[in-house]
């Protein structure tokens, strides 16, 4: 108890995302008014103020009030971000009823994919067309252009015309698709053929974002030429998580070897590319501007991450990097728990939906397994030898970084990968060394010569791990098949993982005794 009262008061973080959370979570699932909110916040926010002004009387009394009417503050709040962030309770919205709308006008967002029978981008909805009226309107769309003899494709940025009968979005199979494209506002799609469509404007307008998809197709173009074959799509993957080239057969072998992490752009990844930034610039001495130095190294993270389509995985290592920069150039140090659950509000304040995207809850996951079980694995067995103990560390850490992912792992996916501790010994190195040849390869990419070298290498080293990881799902027995554990069932394995660790920290009869209650429990659930 008391290591968790002094994570409570070390990481103020925490306490201001919980409330935040469960307001998240509750707009989600419930339709509210915005305005109700607006006001019911604007209360609070007065009520708050009242008691901490410095001179009232009561302001000591009531501390236990005003600290109850933060909470519900931060409740209301992530109800409103929540609210405000789904497109869906926009008065414009493409999908309220419209019968009188006769086209459509949209603007292609990203550069077209070229699949078997279509090309296929999505775009945003700029207005309605009715009669000889536009009225503004808001949305996105999935387009598929049918490939037809005479082909015409709008290129990223255009301007077009379409028809205005939209199809809603539905799943395939047993994958949600439904709901994974809503996480991102979209829910709507259309197919188009040559004639159904007109292109008013072909001129694209500058962006940021459309600057950064041109950078992203460079290094595309770069890898294409100089790495080939589909190694190629797995190096697009692995340095700006770029999978519309990767070979399927090649994601499906390295999601049942249980390294999938690999191919998602990560913390590890950020990682390397802070090591290797920290190396260039340590070659000036900065003592003199000591904050010059932590600023470049912001930029250049902050450009990648945006370059690698600032997934919720990324960017989460961004935001923590910025945390630690900011701490180093400061000279000041905070908890590592304070840093996660800050990095976790301010990104569920740019986006709540990030809360159900699976990338984002395993890695913070993964990243509080590591911080919370990693010294205590490690602690386990002492290692002489300074070439065993790196290898013991990383044994320990992806073990500890298992302890919290797998029960959501089994919940999304009803599999265990049993050699995962293996296959992840030998690919996180091996994936390592590539992505720091990826980036010495993009520098290089002007001088001469150079770059066929490092490609090739390349394709060599991803054809080995490739090799290897095949290697390994071949190996009997080498998943697990389960069922998948309701969401009560999942929240009682991860209250007992939580109870083991009080016992086994603190060596106190009552977290055995809670543990063999929720035990019981799980078991009555599952009969």
């Amino acid at each position: 108890m008391q290591f968790s009262r002094q994570i409570w008061k070390e990481a103020p973080f925490i306490r201001l995302l919980l409330p935040f959370v469960i307001g998240d979570l509750v707009s989600h699932n419930r339709q509210l008014s915005a305005r109700y909110l607006l006001w019911a916040l604007a209360i609070t926010s007065v009520a708050i103020f009242v008691l901490n002004i410095p001179a009232s009387y009561t302001r000591f009394k009531t501390r236990w009030l005003s600290g109850v009417l933060i909470n519900f503050g931060l409740f209301l709040l992530g109800c409103l971000i929540s609210h405000s962030s789904d497109i869906r309770n926009r008065d414009d919205w493409i999908g309220h009823a419209n019968p009188s709308k006769e086209k459509i006008i949209i603007r292609i967002d990203e550069p077209l994919i070229e699949r078997p029978k279509t090309f296929k981008s999505t775009g945003s909805i700029v207005a309605t067309i009715e009669g000889n009226r536009q009225r503004v309107a808001s949305g996105k769309l999935i387009v598929y252009f049918l490939k037809t003899a005479a082909v015409d494709m709008p290129p990223m940025g255009a301007t077009l015309v379409i028809p205005a009968k939209l199809d809603r979005i539905k799943n395939f199979g047993d994958f949600d698709y439904e709901g994974y494209c809503a996480l991102q506002n979209i829910y709507h799609q259309i197919f188009l053929r040559q004639n159904t469509y007109h292109i008013i404007s072909k001129k694209e307008s500058w962006s940021f974002k459309s600057h950064l998809i041109k950078i992203q197709v460079g290094i595309v173009t770069l890898f294409e030429q100089t790495v080939g074959g589909k190694e190629a799509g797995l190096a697009e993957a692995l340095l700006i998580g770029y999978k519309n080239n990767l070979d399927r057969s090649v994601l499906q072998e390295y999601s049942d070897s249980g390294i999938i992490h690999v191919v998602a752009i990560s913390g590890m990844h950020l990682g390397l590319i802070y090591w290797l930034l920290s190396i260039i610039i340590s070659i000036k001495d900065w003592k003199k501007s000591s904050w010059i130095k932590p600023l470049i190294i912001l930029v250049f993270l902050w450009l990648f991450t945006l370059v690698a389509g600032a997934s919720a995985s990324v960017v989460r290592s961004a935001v923590m990097f910025s945390f630690l920069l900011a701490g180093e150039a400061f000279n000041r140090k905070a908890s590592v728990y304070n840093t996660l659950a800050g990095s976790a509000f301010f990104l569920l304040c740019f986006n709540p939906f990030w809360l159900w995207d699976l990338g984002f809850q395993l890695s913070y996951l993964a990243v509080l397994s590591i911080v919370i079980f990693m010294k205590p694995i490690y602690d386990l067995v002492y290692v002489k030898n300074k070439i065993l103990d790196p290898l013991w560390k990383m044994i320990a850490t992806c073990l500890a970084a298992q302890i919290l992912t797998t029960p959501l792992t089994i919940f999304y996916f009803q599999r265990f990968p049993l050699y995962f501790l293996i296959t992840n010994i030998v690919a996180i190195p091996l994936s390592s060394l590539i992505v720091l040849a990826e980036v010495v390869l993009c520098m290089a990419a002007p001088v001469p010569l150079l770059p066929d070298v490092l490609g090739k290498t390349i394709n060599w080293l991803i054809a080995l791990m490739n090799e290897f990881v095949v290697f390994m799902n071949t190996i009997p027995y080498g998943i697990i098949k389960t069922g998948a554990p309701d969401k009560i069932s999942l929240l009682l394995i991860y209250m007992g993982i939580a109870f083991i660790w009080h016992w086994l920290r603190s060596a106190k009869a009552a977290g055995f005794i809670l543990l063999l209650v929720l035990l019981n429990a799980y078991f009555l659930i599952n009969l």
